[in-house]
Protein backbone atom coordinates (compact mmCIF):
# COMPACT_ATOMS: atom_id res chain seq x y z
CA UNK A 1 0.00 0.00 0.00
CA UNK A 2 2.60 2.21 0.47
CA UNK A 3 3.94 1.63 -2.87
CA UNK A 4 0.39 2.67 -4.23
CA UNK A 5 0.38 5.89 -2.83
CA UNK A 6 1.65 8.92 -4.91
CA UNK A 7 5.27 10.61 -4.23
CA UNK A 8 5.23 14.28 -3.53
CA UNK A 9 8.13 16.56 -3.84
CA UNK A 10 8.89 19.11 -1.65
CA UNK A 11 11.20 21.95 -3.35
CA UNK A 12 12.94 24.84 -0.87
CA UNK A 13 11.29 28.37 -1.24
CA UNK A 14 13.58 30.58 -2.45
CA UNK A 15 13.58 34.42 -2.06
CA UNK A 16 12.63 37.10 -4.05
CA UNK A 17 16.87 37.26 -5.25
CA UNK A 18 16.98 33.63 -6.47
CA UNK A 19 19.19 32.38 -3.56
CA UNK A 20 17.69 29.41 -1.94
CA UNK A 21 15.83 30.22 1.27
CA UNK A 22 17.32 27.86 4.46
CA UNK A 23 14.83 27.26 7.44
CA UNK A 24 16.58 27.60 10.52
CA UNK A 25 15.89 26.35 13.85
CA UNK A 26 14.80 29.38 16.17
CA UNK A 27 17.35 29.29 18.67
CA UNK A 28 20.03 29.48 15.25
CA UNK A 29 17.73 32.59 14.01
CA UNK A 30 18.71 34.42 17.45
CA UNK A 31 22.38 34.11 17.18
CA UNK A 32 22.79 35.15 13.98
CA UNK A 33 20.83 38.52 14.18
CA UNK A 34 22.74 39.06 17.32
CA UNK A 35 26.11 38.79 15.56
CA UNK A 36 25.27 40.39 12.44
CA UNK A 37 24.16 43.50 14.76
CA UNK A 38 27.34 43.37 16.80
CA UNK A 39 29.54 43.40 13.46
CA UNK A 40 27.31 46.65 12.26
CA UNK A 41 28.20 48.35 15.79
CA UNK A 42 32.52 47.62 15.25
CA UNK A 43 32.54 48.85 11.83
CA UNK A 44 30.63 52.07 11.81
CA UNK A 45 32.66 53.79 14.27
CA UNK A 46 35.89 52.73 12.21
CA UNK A 47 34.42 54.63 9.17
CA UNK A 48 33.89 57.94 11.18
CA UNK A 49 37.45 57.85 12.13
CA UNK A 50 38.94 57.53 9.61
CA UNK A 51 36.92 60.67 8.30
CA UNK A 52 37.61 62.65 10.91
CA UNK A 53 41.35 62.25 10.40
CA UNK A 54 41.19 63.27 6.87
CA UNK A 55 39.64 66.63 7.62
CA UNK A 56 41.85 67.54 10.63
CA UNK A 57 44.90 66.81 7.85
CA UNK A 58 43.16 68.70 5.19
CA UNK A 59 42.89 72.01 7.98
CA UNK A 60 46.38 71.05 8.99
CA UNK A 61 47.79 71.61 5.54
CA UNK A 62 45.22 74.49 4.96
CA UNK A 63 46.43 76.21 7.92
CA UNK A 64 50.22 76.01 7.33
CA UNK A 65 49.61 77.37 3.95
CA UNK A 66 47.56 80.60 5.04
CA UNK A 67 50.43 80.85 8.17
CA UNK A 68 53.69 80.87 5.71
CA UNK A 69 51.87 83.08 3.02
CA UNK A 70 50.68 85.38 5.91
CA UNK A 71 54.57 85.94 7.53
CA UNK A 72 55.69 86.53 4.03
CA UNK A 73 53.22 89.29 3.51
CA UNK A 74 53.78 90.53 6.62
CA UNK A 75 57.80 90.75 6.12
CA UNK A 76 57.38 92.53 2.84
CA UNK A 77 54.93 94.93 3.99
CA UNK A 78 56.97 96.78 6.71
CA UNK A 79 60.08 97.89 5.66
CA UNK A 80 62.91 98.06 7.79
CA UNK A 81 63.02 101.59 9.98
CA UNK A 82 66.09 103.58 10.07
CA UNK A 83 66.77 106.40 12.33
CA UNK A 84 67.63 109.53 10.72
CA UNK A 85 69.72 112.34 12.72
CA UNK A 86 67.74 114.89 14.28
CA UNK A 87 67.44 118.20 12.39
CA UNK A 88 66.40 121.29 14.86
CA UNK A 89 63.58 122.10 12.70
CA UNK A 90 59.72 122.85 13.50
CA UNK A 91 58.27 119.20 12.66
CA UNK A 92 54.89 117.56 12.68
CA UNK A 93 54.93 115.06 15.82
CA UNK A 94 52.02 113.62 15.67
CA UNK A 95 51.81 110.15 15.17
CA UNK A 96 50.81 108.60 11.54
CA UNK A 97 47.61 105.89 12.07
CA UNK A 98 48.47 102.87 10.85
CA UNK A 99 46.01 100.33 9.83
CA UNK A 100 44.89 97.48 12.36
CA UNK A 101 46.28 94.27 12.02
CA UNK A 102 44.35 90.64 12.89
CA UNK A 103 45.83 89.65 15.68
CA UNK A 104 47.17 86.28 15.59
CA UNK A 105 47.57 85.76 19.74
CA UNK A 106 44.74 84.68 21.27
CA UNK A 107 45.45 86.05 24.76
CA UNK A 108 47.56 89.50 24.32
CA UNK A 109 45.89 90.35 20.49
CA UNK A 110 49.08 91.64 19.83
CA UNK A 111 50.52 90.40 15.96
CA UNK A 112 53.88 90.97 16.95
CA UNK A 113 54.01 88.69 19.85
CA UNK A 114 52.68 85.89 17.88
CA UNK A 115 54.77 86.24 14.87
CA UNK A 116 57.60 86.31 17.51
CA UNK A 117 58.99 90.23 16.79
CA UNK A 118 61.71 91.26 19.18
CA UNK A 119 60.90 94.77 18.22
CA UNK A 120 57.32 94.60 20.46
CA UNK A 121 56.72 95.90 24.41
CA UNK A 122 54.26 95.10 26.46
CA UNK A 123 54.39 98.72 27.80
CA UNK A 124 54.45 101.47 26.36
CA UNK A 125 54.36 100.25 22.58
CA UNK A 126 53.56 102.22 19.81
CA UNK A 127 53.72 102.18 16.08
CA UNK A 128 57.36 101.67 14.39
CA UNK A 129 56.83 104.65 12.60
CA UNK A 130 57.09 106.39 16.05
CA UNK A 131 60.89 105.01 15.95
CA UNK A 132 62.14 108.17 17.65
CA UNK A 133 59.65 108.33 20.44
CA UNK A 134 61.67 107.79 23.79
CA UNK A 135 59.06 104.65 24.90
CA UNK A 136 60.59 102.63 21.68
CA UNK A 137 64.53 102.80 23.27
CA UNK A 138 66.49 100.12 24.18
CA UNK A 139 66.53 101.18 27.95
CA UNK A 140 64.03 99.13 30.00
CA UNK A 141 63.58 101.87 32.04
CA UNK A 142 63.04 104.46 29.40
CA UNK A 143 60.56 101.52 27.53
CA UNK A 144 58.57 100.91 30.77
CA UNK A 145 57.62 104.73 30.82
CA UNK A 146 54.68 106.53 29.35
CA UNK A 147 55.64 108.39 26.43
CA UNK A 148 55.73 112.56 27.46
CA UNK A 149 52.81 114.52 26.06
CA UNK A 150 53.56 116.35 23.11
CA UNK A 151 52.65 120.24 22.93
CA UNK A 152 51.30 121.82 20.03
CA UNK A 153 54.67 122.73 17.66
CA UNK A 154 55.27 126.74 17.63
CA UNK A 155 54.80 128.68 14.99
CA UNK A 156 57.99 129.43 13.39
CA UNK A 157 59.23 133.42 13.81
CA UNK A 158 58.73 135.65 10.91
CA UNK A 159 61.85 137.35 9.24
CA UNK A 160 62.63 140.70 10.42
CA UNK A 161 64.02 142.97 8.06
CA UNK A 162 67.80 144.28 8.18
CA UNK A 163 69.17 141.16 9.29
CA UNK A 164 67.86 141.74 13.29
CA UNK A 165 68.28 137.98 15.50
CA UNK A 166 65.38 136.60 15.78
CA UNK A 167 66.07 134.83 18.97
CA UNK A 168 64.68 135.94 22.60
CA UNK A 169 66.54 137.85 24.43
CA UNK A 170 68.40 136.43 26.90
CA UNK A 171 66.99 135.86 30.82
CA UNK A 172 69.30 137.56 33.11
CA UNK A 173 70.45 135.22 35.73
CA UNK A 174 68.74 135.40 39.03
CA UNK A 175 71.60 137.08 41.50
CA UNK A 176 71.97 135.44 44.98
CA UNK A 177 72.72 137.67 47.77
CA UNK A 178 76.41 135.88 48.63
CA UNK A 179 76.14 138.40 52.33
CA UNK A 180 73.18 136.44 53.23
CA UNK A 181 74.27 133.03 52.07
CA UNK A 182 78.36 133.86 54.28
CA UNK A 183 76.16 135.51 56.91
CA UNK A 184 73.94 132.01 57.60
CA UNK A 185 77.24 129.92 56.77
CA UNK A 186 78.80 131.86 59.43
CA UNK A 187 76.18 131.65 62.16
CA UNK A 188 75.63 128.17 61.81
CA UNK A 189 79.70 127.45 61.30
CA UNK A 190 79.42 129.15 65.22
CA UNK A 191 76.75 127.80 66.40
CA UNK A 192 78.50 124.35 65.51
CA UNK A 193 81.60 125.59 67.55
CA UNK A 194 79.96 126.24 70.08
CA UNK A 195 77.90 123.20 70.63
CA UNK A 196 81.47 121.42 70.04
CA UNK A 197 83.28 123.80 72.85
CA UNK A 198 80.04 122.80 75.66
CA UNK A 199 80.38 119.21 75.13
CA UNK A 200 84.28 119.38 75.19
CA UNK A 201 84.04 121.77 78.11
CA UNK A 202 81.67 119.43 80.56
CA UNK A 203 83.95 116.32 79.47
CA UNK A 204 87.01 118.24 80.77
CA UNK A 205 84.45 119.09 83.78
CA UNK A 206 84.01 115.64 84.80
CA UNK A 207 87.41 114.93 84.29
CA UNK A 208 88.54 117.61 86.80
CA UNK A 209 86.04 116.32 89.00
CA UNK A 210 87.32 112.49 88.91
CA UNK A 211 91.20 114.26 89.58
CA UNK A 212 90.23 116.58 92.56
CA UNK A 213 91.62 113.67 95.05
CA UNK A 214 94.64 112.09 93.62
CA UNK A 215 95.70 114.86 91.44
CA UNK A 216 94.79 118.34 91.91
CA UNK A 217 97.32 119.91 89.81
CA UNK A 218 95.57 118.01 86.87
CA UNK A 219 92.55 118.55 87.73
CA UNK A 220 93.04 122.06 88.07
CA UNK A 221 94.53 122.10 84.52
CA UNK A 222 91.26 120.26 82.98
CA UNK A 223 89.03 122.98 85.13
CA UNK A 224 90.59 125.92 83.65
CA UNK A 225 89.86 124.42 80.23
CA UNK A 226 86.55 123.76 80.96
CA UNK A 227 85.47 127.04 82.37
CA UNK A 228 87.03 128.83 79.28
CA UNK A 229 84.69 125.93 76.81
CA UNK A 230 81.71 127.79 77.86
CA UNK A 231 79.28 125.99 80.38
CA UNK A 232 76.02 125.85 81.28
CA UNK A 233 74.79 127.83 84.32
CA UNK A 234 74.14 124.81 86.31
CA UNK A 235 77.51 123.36 85.29
CA UNK A 236 79.19 126.89 86.07
CA UNK A 237 77.95 126.39 89.86
CA UNK A 238 79.30 123.00 90.10
CA UNK A 239 82.93 124.16 88.35
CA UNK A 240 82.52 127.11 90.94
CA UNK A 241 82.52 124.77 94.01
CA UNK A 242 84.88 122.67 92.49
CA UNK A 243 87.38 125.55 91.91
CA UNK A 244 87.55 126.62 95.70
CA UNK A 245 88.46 122.36 96.79
CA UNK A 246 91.20 122.46 93.98
CA UNK A 247 92.49 125.88 95.23
CA UNK A 248 92.82 125.06 98.46
CA UNK A 249 95.00 122.15 97.54
CA UNK A 250 97.16 123.81 94.95
CA UNK A 251 97.93 127.46 96.73
CA UNK A 252 95.52 128.18 99.91
CA UNK A 253 97.21 125.45 102.18
CA UNK A 254 100.26 126.23 102.46
CA UNK A 255 103.74 124.53 101.62
CA UNK A 256 101.96 121.07 102.12
CA UNK A 257 100.93 121.85 98.31
CA UNK A 258 102.25 119.23 95.80
CA UNK A 259 104.99 120.68 92.98
CA UNK A 260 102.77 122.76 90.62
CA UNK A 261 103.60 125.53 87.71
CA UNK A 262 101.73 127.61 90.33
CA UNK A 263 104.44 128.06 93.35
CA UNK A 264 107.83 127.63 94.03
CA UNK A 265 109.44 126.67 97.21
CA UNK A 266 112.23 129.35 99.52
CA UNK A 267 113.92 128.19 102.32
CA UNK A 268 114.43 131.41 104.69
CA UNK A 269 117.49 132.23 105.41
CA UNK A 270 118.68 133.46 108.95
CA UNK A 271 119.44 137.12 107.57
CA UNK A 272 116.09 137.46 105.88
CA UNK A 273 112.57 139.20 106.72
CA UNK A 274 109.63 138.54 104.69
CA UNK A 275 109.29 142.19 102.79
CA UNK A 276 113.13 141.52 101.39
CA UNK A 277 112.43 138.07 100.06
CA UNK A 278 108.88 139.66 98.45
CA UNK A 279 111.13 142.03 96.75
CA UNK A 280 114.29 140.02 96.02
CA UNK A 281 111.69 136.81 94.53
CA UNK A 282 109.60 139.57 92.42
CA UNK A 283 106.47 138.02 94.11
CA UNK A 284 103.49 139.98 92.53
CA UNK A 285 101.45 140.14 95.74
CA UNK A 286 100.97 141.28 98.76
CA UNK A 287 103.14 140.80 102.45
CA UNK A 288 99.82 139.57 103.82
CA UNK A 289 98.71 136.84 101.01
CA UNK A 290 101.74 135.53 101.55
CA UNK A 291 101.93 135.23 105.51
CA UNK A 292 98.42 133.58 105.02
CA UNK A 293 98.92 131.23 103.06
CA UNK A 294 102.59 129.82 104.63
CA UNK A 295 100.31 130.28 108.03
CA UNK A 296 102.15 132.95 110.02
CA UNK A 297 100.18 134.63 112.29
CA UNK A 298 103.10 137.55 112.84
CA UNK A 299 104.82 137.96 108.97
CA UNK A 300 108.03 139.40 111.00
CA UNK A 301 108.46 136.49 113.21
CA UNK A 302 109.92 134.07 110.22
CA UNK A 303 112.44 131.37 111.27
CA UNK A 304 115.58 130.10 109.46
CA UNK A 305 115.91 126.98 107.44
CA UNK A 306 112.08 127.01 107.47
CA UNK A 307 110.41 126.34 103.71
CA UNK A 308 108.12 129.44 102.50
CA UNK A 309 105.64 128.90 99.67
CA UNK A 310 105.74 131.82 97.05
CA UNK A 311 103.13 131.61 94.03
CA UNK A 312 104.16 132.36 90.60
CA UNK A 313 103.29 135.42 88.25
CA UNK A 314 100.68 137.36 89.68
CA UNK A 315 96.66 137.26 89.92
CA UNK A 316 93.78 139.04 87.77
CA UNK A 317 90.09 139.07 88.33
CA UNK A 318 87.23 138.61 85.58
CA UNK A 319 83.69 139.84 86.10
CA UNK A 320 80.74 138.69 84.36
CA UNK A 321 77.58 140.59 85.44
CA UNK A 322 75.34 138.86 83.50
CA UNK A 323 76.43 135.46 85.43
CA UNK A 324 76.95 136.89 88.38
CA UNK A 325 80.56 135.52 88.84
CA UNK A 326 84.13 136.69 89.41
CA UNK A 327 87.06 134.30 88.45
CA UNK A 328 90.31 135.13 89.39
CA UNK A 329 93.10 133.45 87.21
CA UNK A 330 96.99 133.20 87.75
CA UNK A 331 99.25 134.20 84.90
CA UNK A 332 102.64 132.23 85.17
CA UNK A 333 105.76 133.34 83.83
CA UNK A 334 105.12 131.82 80.11
CA UNK A 335 101.91 134.32 79.67
CA UNK A 336 98.92 131.69 80.28
CA UNK A 337 96.06 132.06 82.30
CA UNK A 338 94.99 129.18 84.58
CA UNK A 339 91.70 129.49 86.86
CA UNK A 340 92.10 129.82 90.25
CA UNK A 341 88.68 130.64 92.13
CA UNK A 342 85.22 130.97 91.20
CA UNK A 343 83.55 133.82 93.64
CA UNK A 344 79.86 134.92 93.09
CA UNK A 345 78.81 138.37 93.46
CA UNK A 346 75.65 140.27 93.84
CA UNK A 347 75.37 143.70 91.61
CA UNK A 348 73.90 147.25 93.38
CA UNK A 349 71.39 149.21 92.18
CA UNK A 350 73.51 151.37 89.80
CA UNK A 351 74.72 148.43 87.37
CA UNK A 352 71.20 146.56 87.84
CA UNK A 353 69.66 146.24 84.26
CA UNK A 354 66.98 148.87 83.69
CA UNK A 355 68.14 151.21 86.53
CA UNK A 356 71.23 152.91 85.25
CA UNK A 357 71.27 154.03 81.48
CA UNK A 358 75.15 154.20 81.22
CA UNK A 359 75.39 150.58 83.43
CA UNK A 360 76.90 149.46 80.00
CA UNK A 361 80.14 151.97 80.41
CA UNK A 362 81.03 150.08 83.40
CA UNK A 363 82.33 147.40 81.09
CA UNK A 364 85.75 147.25 80.15
CA UNK A 365 89.06 146.34 81.83
CA UNK A 366 90.36 148.18 85.18
CA UNK A 367 93.20 148.31 87.33
CA UNK A 368 93.13 148.92 90.81
CA UNK A 369 93.43 152.70 91.74
CA UNK A 370 96.92 153.65 93.60
CA UNK A 371 95.78 153.89 97.09
CA UNK A 372 92.34 152.22 96.26
CA UNK A 373 92.39 149.35 98.67
CA UNK A 374 90.90 150.12 101.93
CA UNK A 375 89.90 147.88 105.38
CA UNK A 376 87.04 149.36 106.89
CA UNK A 377 86.24 152.35 104.35
CA UNK A 378 84.11 154.96 105.41
CA UNK A 379 81.27 155.19 102.83
CA UNK A 380 78.40 157.18 102.23
CA UNK A 381 74.94 155.81 100.53
CA UNK A 382 74.27 157.57 97.25
CA UNK A 383 70.18 156.65 97.53
CA UNK A 384 69.52 157.66 101.03
CA UNK A 385 72.22 159.95 101.75
CA UNK A 386 73.53 157.97 105.40
CA UNK A 387 77.00 158.54 106.32
CA UNK A 388 78.63 155.17 107.46
CA UNK A 389 82.19 156.12 108.87
CA UNK A 390 84.96 153.70 109.29
CA UNK A 391 84.95 151.07 111.62
CA UNK A 392 80.85 151.52 111.70
CA UNK A 393 79.30 148.21 112.83
CA UNK A 394 76.84 147.28 109.91
CA UNK A 395 78.53 149.04 107.23
CA UNK A 396 76.63 147.68 103.84
CA UNK A 397 80.10 147.66 101.84
CA UNK A 398 82.20 145.24 104.74
CA UNK A 399 85.58 145.46 105.89
CA UNK A 400 87.55 145.32 102.75
CA UNK A 401 87.11 148.11 99.76
CA UNK A 402 88.82 148.08 96.10
CA UNK A 403 88.29 150.83 93.90
CA UNK A 404 89.00 150.54 90.35
CA UNK A 405 90.59 152.84 87.53
CA UNK A 406 89.34 151.85 83.94
CA UNK A 407 92.91 151.12 81.84
CA UNK A 408 91.44 152.19 78.19
CA UNK A 409 90.39 156.03 79.09
CA UNK A 410 90.88 157.66 75.72
CA UNK A 411 88.94 160.85 76.27
CA UNK A 412 87.45 163.16 78.72
CA UNK A 413 84.16 161.34 78.41
CA UNK A 414 85.64 158.39 80.11
CA UNK A 415 86.57 160.28 82.83
CA UNK A 416 82.85 160.37 83.85
CA UNK A 417 82.29 156.97 83.87
CA UNK A 418 80.52 155.50 86.72
CA UNK A 419 83.28 154.39 89.36
CA UNK A 420 83.86 150.43 89.84
CA UNK A 421 84.22 149.58 93.11
CA UNK A 422 85.21 145.95 95.14
CA UNK A 423 83.59 145.36 98.37
CA UNK A 424 82.22 143.16 100.66
CA UNK A 425 78.73 142.21 102.28
CA UNK A 426 77.13 142.14 105.98
CA UNK A 427 75.00 139.99 107.71
CA UNK A 428 72.05 142.48 106.50
CA UNK A 429 72.92 141.92 103.53
CA UNK A 430 74.07 138.59 102.39
CA UNK A 431 74.71 137.77 98.78
CA UNK A 432 71.81 135.84 98.71
CA UNK A 433 69.22 138.61 99.18
CA UNK A 434 70.58 140.74 96.04
CA UNK A 435 69.92 144.03 98.04
CA UNK A 436 72.93 146.06 98.34
CA UNK A 437 73.32 149.70 97.75
CA UNK A 438 76.76 149.28 96.63
CA UNK A 439 78.20 148.36 93.42
CA UNK A 440 79.84 144.89 93.09
CA UNK A 441 79.68 142.90 96.30
CA UNK A 442 81.28 140.10 97.41
CA UNK A 443 80.69 137.43 100.13
CA UNK A 444 83.19 138.50 102.78
CA UNK A 445 85.52 135.43 102.80
CA UNK A 446 85.66 136.39 99.18
CA UNK A 447 86.74 140.09 99.12
CA UNK A 448 89.22 139.23 101.62
CA UNK A 449 91.55 136.26 99.51
CA UNK A 450 90.44 139.14 97.12
CA UNK A 451 92.10 141.86 98.74
CA UNK A 452 95.18 139.80 99.69
CA UNK A 453 95.87 138.32 96.10
CA UNK A 454 95.46 141.66 93.71
CA UNK A 455 98.28 144.38 93.56
CA UNK A 456 98.36 147.82 92.58
CA UNK A 457 99.35 148.31 89.14
CA UNK A 458 99.92 144.72 88.06
CA UNK A 459 96.86 143.05 88.69
CA UNK A 460 94.16 143.51 86.09
CA UNK A 461 90.06 143.32 86.47
CA UNK A 462 88.19 142.58 83.13
CA UNK A 463 84.55 143.67 83.73
CA UNK A 464 81.85 141.82 81.17
CA UNK A 465 78.42 141.29 80.33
Amino acid sequence: MADSLPTRTFRKPRSLDGAPNTMALASQSSRSGSRRAYMTSRRRPRRGRRLFVVILLLALCGGGWWWLRSDDDGGSAEPPVTREPTVPAVVDMTPAKTPAKKSLDPVTGDRDVALGSRGSNRIGETSPSNADDPADSDDPVTASLPAPEKSDPKPEPEPVAGGESTEPAPTPAETVDETTTDSKTETGSRLSNAMAARNMAVAQLAEAGTLADRDPVAARKALGKAWSGGLSEDDRARAAALSRTLADRTIFMGPSVPVSPWTRTYTIRPSDTLGGIIYGQKVATSQSFIARINGLDDPNAIRANRPLLLPNGRFHAVVDLDSRDLAVFQEIDDGSRDLLIVMPIALGPDLEAGIDPDRDRVTGVYRVRPQGMRRNPSWRNPATGRMWSRGDVGNPVGEHWISLEAIDQIDEADATRPPVVLHGTTEDHPIESGLHPGLIALEPRDIEWLYLMLDTGDSTVDVRR
